[in-house]
């Protein structure tokens, strides 16, 4: 569940809930710039943990500037 009240956010969270499933890979890009892969979401669906080859980080929904998603999975 989403625990916040702004739909654009409540939007994003649910696109990358559901990207999640269908998707292999999962990129979020952040207002600083930053690319990261998604990991998944913390202790609520407004905290994503995210990695990259080095480390990982967690970010806040709003954060995040931009979805891109890789290849589809195969059933």
């Amino acid at each position: 569940m989403v625990y916040f009240n702004n739909p654009e956010l409540r939007k994003l969270a649910n696109t990358i809930e559901e990207a999640s499933r269908d998707f292999r890979r999962i990129l979020v890009e952040l207002k600083d710039g930053g690319l990261w892969d998604f990991a998944w979401f913390g202790t609520s669906m407004t905290i994503l943990v995210l990695s990259n080859r080095v480390e990982g980080c967690k970010a806040f929904i709003w954060e995040v500037k931009e979805v891109i998603v890789g290849e589809r999975m195969e059933n």
